[in-house]
């Protein structure tokens, strides 16, 4: 009897996670808990059962029928669902790629896997199927999250930061109590459509690289002391602690309180305006999902000049009104040289006179400490992607280039390097890496990748195919070198990005 093999990793309670392996035919009848053996590694214990609910079957052929080419695409197609856990009522579908609409038996089905198993008292993680990857969580008892995608062999770790941030984004616009205390189904599928705009953003991913990491992106500018300046009296006058300036998304200065705030915080609200239509003045009621998730505060946005934003987070006053009127011009009037200098730092994010080695096609170096996150597909001094382009030796688009950085950091964090998450450890994980690299590399036919690891920073590095691999090290050494003297000599102080 030919029988198949599928993977979930159960979590009976906070102290002891399971590795489930279902062996499945579709001539068994067996009960899944009828007969099992199982082996025991300290917090570790693996299960091997009969057969599995036959509604992954279902689910199995759906992902048959569709594209292998738009499923198995580049950049990774998925379905996002998510559902009431008592009931398993769909409260909206989001999909990434060309693909055709979930059907409701499908969804059925992936929601019926998971009541089995809660009916046996385990908690679904994931599973892996020959087309796609599943995993599950829930919320707070309430929210049901599940995400089917094209499996990359990538930690789950990077799906799971995935729903973590699609339920925080909806705690952002929403708040807590709107989620966990509805009463009316329909009216919740109504309110969360305002979500859809900043979930898709995370679906289909940006130029940024945030909700990736869970680290939000920066910008190294010019004259950055200034903008502090600019921005803190600013702040100071609208009666706000929490503020930061955004050039082209990405955080070129923030208050002190602003740093104050989780990476999660910060890279949804740095998300949230970039993913908005472009408009001189916002008014936007939000919750801070670790900090105030249940007490909303008002995100006063305002465009100085195009593409730079300054974002401050107030209580009832001032109004809108009062604070453009008042307060923005007179504190911002004598920064627009300032701005537009900065500016100009997009979209390599680093200033002007840095360059590196021209080998470099592209880095991500991201502080862990601080959730942090500074990369760049423009890494050679070159300003725009159609003269990167012609750039002698690259041959590589920039959009392929971040493609390649973002699948080398998804292959590498989760496994090669381990991510402490809350509330886990490492023996508490089913794919627990006892020993913990500290750099590696990868060669391709195009383009070679170089990672490296500190107690506080992790680096990223594309090089072209060019670049002996002996030599990777060496290129690391030196670009890190330059980064840091750079940093130092534009910050002046390590309050922003420390190195």
């Amino acid at each position: 009897m030919n029988c198949k093999i599928n993977t979930y990793h159960y979590q009976l309670d906070d102290m002891f996670p399971y590795e489930v392996k279902h062996t499945a035919s579709a001539s068994s009848h067996a009960s899944p808990l009828q007969q099992f053996t199982h082996k025991s590694y300290s917090h570790m214990v693996q299960i091997t059962v009969v057969c599995f609910p036959p509604s992954l079957y279902q689910l199995s052929a759906f992902f048959r029928t569709l594209d292998a080419c738009a499923w198995r695409e580049f950049n990774m197609a998925a379905y996002l669902v998510c559902l009431t856990t008592d009931g398993g009522i769909p409260l909206f579908t989001r999909t990434k790629g060309n693909l055709p609409q979930l059907p409701f038996p499908v969804i059925g089905s992936l929601n019926g896997v998971c009541m089995f198993a809660n009916n046996q008292d385990v908690t679904l993680l994931n599973t892996v199927t020959d087309d796609a990857k599943v995993v599950w969580k829930v919320f707070n008892e309430r929210i049901t999250l599940i995400i089917v995608a094209s499996d990359d062999n990538a930690s789950d770790l990077h799906l799971n930061r995935l729903l973590d941030f699609v339920f925080n984004s909806m705690v952002l616009l929403l708040g807590i109590d709107e989620l966990t205390s509805f009463r009316n189904v329909e009216l919740l599928k109504r309110e969360l459509r305002c979500c859809y705009s900043l979930i898709d953003s995370l679906l289909e991913g940006t130029e940024l690289t945030g909700n990736i990491t869970q680290a939000v992106d920066i910008i190294l500018c010019p004259d950055v002391s200034f903008l502090q300046e600019f921005l803190d009296a600013f702040a100071t006058a609208v009666s706000s602690e929490f503020g930061c300036l955004l050039v082209m998304g990405k955080v070129a200065v923030a208050t002190e309180r602003w740093w104050e705030l989780t990476g999660m915080e910060t890279v949804l609200l740095s998300l949230l305006v970039h993913s908005l239509p472009p408009w001189s003045s916002r008014d936007i009621p939000i919750y801070l999902p670790y900090g105030s998730p249940k007490i909303p505060h008002r995100l006063l946005t305002f465009q100085l000049i195009e593409g730079v934003e300054v974002c401050v987070i107030c209580g009832p006053k001032p109004t809108l009104q009062d604070a453009e009127t008042k307060f923005l011009d007179q504190y911002w009037r004598l920064a627009i040289d300032t701005l537009k200098t900065s500016r100009r730092s997009h979209p390599r994010n680093l200033p002007g006179d840095m360059v590196l080695d021209s080998g470099i096609l592209g880095f991500v170096l991201v502080n862990t400490d601080e959730h942090k996150s500074l990369s760049s597909v423009h890494p050679s001094g070159v300003l725009t992607g159609v003269d990167q382009g012609s750039t002698s030796g690259s041959g590589m688009s920039t959009a392929k280039r971040k493609s390649i950085l973002v699948s080398f950091y998804m292959s590498v964090v989760g496994t090669l390097f381990p991510v402490q998450e809350p509330n886990t450890s490492e023996q508490d994980s089913p794919s627990g890496v006892y020993h913990q690299a500290m750099e590696t590399y990868i060669c391709a036919s195009d383009h070679k990748c170089y990672a490296i690891r500190t107690a506080t920073h992790e680096l990223f590095l594309l090089f072209s195919n060019e670049v002996p691999t002996y030599a990777l090290g060496g290129k690391f050494g030196h670009t890190q070198e330059m980064i840091d003297n750079t940093i130092k000599s534009v910050i002046r102080t390590n309050m922003f990005f420390l190195l």
